[in-house]
């Protein structure tokens, strides 16, 4: 009888796991999911296209303005 080999899942590279973890941790990655979440499942829930619309595009302004926020935060760092 031969043994089944064992799959373990093999562990990611240190620089990989810190970008996942920052990845993880950004508020402009969780608001990409929750516009996506909004944009294929609005429709099956029955949201109506202009509510559909009106959170997307909030959702798109609040990840801008995180952007421009982080942005001029490394550029603040970067001048100190």
């Amino acid at each position: 009888m031969s043994e089944v080999p064992s799959h373990r899942p093999t562990p990611l590279p240190p620089e990989l796991q810190s970008k996942l973890h920052l990845l993880l941790r950004s508020r402009k990655f969780w608001a990409t999911v929750v516009a996506v979440a909004f944009i294929v499942l609005g429709p099956r829930a029955g949201v109506d296209q202009q509510a559909l619309t009106a959170a997307v595009i909030t959702i798109v302004g609040y990840i801008l303005g995180t952007a421009l926020e982080d942005g001029l935060n490394a550029q603040d760092g970067l001048q100190s």
